[in-house]
């Protein structure tokens, strides 16, 4: 009641069940507005079977819990906690995904809170349970599904969800200090897809044009570094803006104040070198070259370059290097960077 306190608010009634004591799948539960664009309907998977336990949210409080059978039977022990659900960004769809089970997508009705129309994407089942996780793309054209080391997308526009299957990237094994690897995804209001690592990280993987179809999505392995560390979450948000022209924001680029640069890769041959290395500038681009040592120290600074720029390393001891290119008038707040292996010779 916000007339309470102070106006401030207070709780007047807690601890009442609104469900029948069903057991449910951990880590599925979602929201959407109802087609009223007043209440909510919330949707959680049950635990043993197939069903479906939709709740709907009205200013009166929840409503009674329904349930619909459809679609895959889950396994009661692989698909809890391993994967999770999403409601798409037009509220046409709703998919969830788990490495056991595959990806279940559906139709869905604002209106009655009814899923509809089941197409189904079955993966190998490993004899250990891996983490996924799936996000849509902000024209809910694609999915984005990942098994913690492999990202794929899927054109939902095929009739045949294993005909729209393709592979965008497997994780490169890096580590800040844990392994960065792609354990859950979420849709950001500037309109890319950030996937998380599973444990304490300093980086997070960014999908930049996620309504693009294949590799032109432009994926970046830890493309964004965080202010501060960060183990494996993102808040379960319902989906907001499903009534809404534009389902995101592309012009956002400060978070709390904090200018964000973006990565992306410099591809660099050979690598290892032993003596010369090319860097194979981005087009239309020109700036500085950096290739600094693990600690830190810098070891080569060019200026001015562009296209393709042959350097010179038969001066710097064999070891690992981390190779930056820092452009010029960069009103993008993009970095390039690579790690360049030199061999002893």
């Amino acid at each position: 009641d916000l007339s309470l306190n102070d106006y401030k608010g207070d709780v007047t009634i807690k601890n009442r069940p609104f469900t029948s004591g069903e057991c449910y799948l951990v880590s599925y539960l979602s929201a959407i507005k109802h087609e009223n664009q007043r209440d909510w309907w919330i949707i959680n998977p049950g635990r043993i079977g197939n069903n479906y336990y939709t709740t709907l949210l009205t200013e009166n409080g929840f409503m009674e819990t329904d349930s619909q059978s459809i679609g895959t039977v889950f396994d009661p022990i692989f698909s809890s906690s391993g994967g999770n659900a999403r409601f798409s960004p037009d509220g046409k769809s709703y998919a969830l995904f788990s490495q056991y089970d595959g990806l279940a997508y559906y139709g869905f009705d604002r209106s009655t809170g009814k899923l509809s129309n089941l197409k189904t994407l079955y993966f190998d089942r490993l004899p250990y349970n891996h983490f996924t996780t799936m996000e849509f793309s902000p024209n809910s054209h694609f999915l984005y599904l990942s098994d913690m080391v492999n990202l794929w997308q899927v054109d939902l526009r095929e009739d045949n969800l294993e005909d729209g299957l393709v592979f965008i990237d497997e994780w490169d094994g890096t580590a800040t200090p844990f392994p960065t690897n792609f354990f859950q995804s979420a849709l950001g209001p500037d309109c890319k897809i950030y996937i998380q690592p599973s444990s304490s990280a300093k980086t997070m993987h960014v999908i930049h044009h996620p309504n693009e179809k294949g590799t032109q999505c432009d994926f970046v392995q830890n493309g964004i570094e965080l202010p501060d560390w960060n183990s494996g979450t993102f808040p379960n948000f319902p989906r907001f803006r499903v009534d809404e022209e534009e389902k995101c924001d592309s012009t956002i680029s400060l978070v709390n104040g904090i200018e964000v640069y973006w990565r992306h890769d410099l591809s660099i041959y050979p690598n290892p070198a032993l003596e010369y290395v090319t860097i194979d500038m981005p087009s239309d681009v020109v700036g500085t070259i950096l290739i600094s040592n693990i600690h830190g120290k810098m070891e080569i600074y060019k200026e001015n370059v562009s296209k393709k720029e042959v350097v010179d390393v038969s001066g710097i001891p064999a070891g690992v290097y981390s190779v930056e290119l820092l452009p010029y008038n960069n009103k993008d707040k993009v970095i390039y960077t690579s790690r360049l292996v030199i061999t002893k010779r």
